[in-house]
């Protein structure tokens, strides 16, 4: 699996996804799901620099859909010290590609990578990056 969000200036992060198998190495047991702490963390060391590097006079605006690890406290608390703005998310919508552009970048890797035959995990993540 891989995280990362789109903005109008560019991808956050900038560089690479975030590879999560990676990301879990962080933690004890590795989970099956992202929790709210976890969506904090990636926010915190991965989203919110990208953000200040491509909006540094804080002109950035957050939105992310109403799924249950977003609105989490931790989620919350992350996206409020990092992020300048953000829009409500008692007031977005669930994931609709036409207006959610990750959605069509997701479904664009997707196709791509389903037509390779990757023989390991890193030959996957050079057809995704």
């Amino acid at each position: 699996m891989i995280w990362g969000g789109v903005s109008w200036r560019g991808l956050l992060p900038s560089d690479w996804p975030v590879f999560m198998e990676e990301f879990y190495k962080n933690y004890s047991s590795a989970p099956k799901t992202v929790s709210g702490i976890m969506y904090a963390a990636l926010v915190t060391d991965f989203d919110s620099p990208a953000v200040k590097e491509l909006y540094p006079v804080g002109s950035a605006i957050w939105q992310d859909n109403p799924a249950t690890i977003h609105c989490s406290q931790a989620a919350l608390e992350a996206v409020e010290g990092q992020i300048w703005r953000r829009l409500d998310h008692k007031q977005q919508c669930l994931k609709f590609s036409d207006v959610w552009p990750i959605e069509n970048v997701r479904g664009n890797i997707k196709d791509r990578v389903d037509r390779k035959k990757c023989a390991s995990l890193a030959s996957l993540k050079g057809e995704i990056a």
